[in-house]
């Protein structure tokens, strides 16, 4: 039972695997002139982040049949912004954190804040893209559903060069590693369409359009037994970014990824796996 539990934890990883992310420089706050889309320092000191992420998880295996996993979970995140010599340092804290996961070979695992330790620091450019200088001190059971990096790479769209208008696309290329009992290596390719503008909740704002496509391996070793996993699949949403502000406002992500897990075990076979998974992230600030 033991041992089912560990296979189930490498599945959550991938289902919370974190799509892309961005960057930013410092100058004062109002919008950028001719159709720019640029990060620079926020117009408020400091964010809140509310952010809530489903997922289900469907292992083949064979013998035993189809098996599925849930999880699902709501987190407060305070962020904190400063100037880091041209560019935005941010701080990123967990204030409140509700997990479930629900293994139908060995019960819940619930987790809290308490279980994601430590601050996320990390730094913007000007087209959002992020560098991490620490990451969440995440214990196992939370690493299951949340990285100890992956939201530097969350929060922001990552922007191009010069001025984008309506209907205009550019491809952005993310690559993240999460290492700890497992490692988690995920390569995200998106493509971004500028919608247009719209007005959500009495602000002006950017609607961004996204396509990824999603490349995840995983690797490990837990109480003697080995564990590899790959996975690949889609992801799309929108985010509506607030220039103004130099902020996302709200943003939106499904996905759908499919893939094999292998286990260094006698008997056990490769499975096949599907994890389909929403994020939905709303900023106050």
């Amino acid at each position: 039972m033991r041992r089912d539990r560990q296979f189930f934890a490498v599945f959550a990883v991938a289902a919370t695997a974190g799509l892309t992310a961005c960057g930013g420089t410092t100058t004062g706050g109002g919008p950028s002139p001719d159709g720019m889309l640029t990060m620079r320092m926020p117009a408020a000191p400091t964010a809140q982040v509310t952010r809530s992420d489903t997922s289900v998880v469907s292992v083949e295996t064979g013998v035993m049949g189809t098996m599925e996993m849930n999880v699902e979970n709501m987190g407060t995140i305070d962020l904190g912004f400063a100037d880091a010599g041209g560019a935005v340092q941010v701080t990123a804290t967990y204030s409140e954190f509700v997990g479930k996961m629900s293994n139908p070979m060995a019960g819940d695992v619930n987790v809290d804040e308490s279980d994601i330790g430590g601050q996320l620091v990390f730094t913007l450019d000007d087209r959002a893209h992020a560098t991490v200088q620490q990451g969440f001190d995440v214990k196992m059971e939370a690493a299951q559903m949340v990285g100890s990096k992956t939201l530097a790479y969350d929060l922001f769209p990552r922007f191009p060069r010069g001025a984008m208008g309506m209907g205009q696309t550019w491809v952005d290329t993310v690559e993240v590693e999460e290492a700890g009992d497992f490692t988690a290596t995920t390569s995200t390719i998106t493509t971004y369409v500028v919608q247009g503008d719209t007005i959500v909740d009495g602000r002006s704002l950017v609607k961004l359009n996204t396509t990824s496509e999603i490349a995840l391996s995983t690797i490990g070793e837990n109480q003697g037994m080995s564990m590899s996993q790959d996975l690949s699949g889609t992801a799309t949403g929108w985010i509506l970014w607030d220039r103004a502000a130099s902020m996302t406002y709200m943003s939106f992500t499904e996905s759908d990824m499919n893939g094999m897990v292998s286990v260094d075990m006698a008997g056990v076979p490769d499975m096949s796996l599907a994890v389909t998974s929403r994020s939905h992230t709303r900023v106050t600030y």
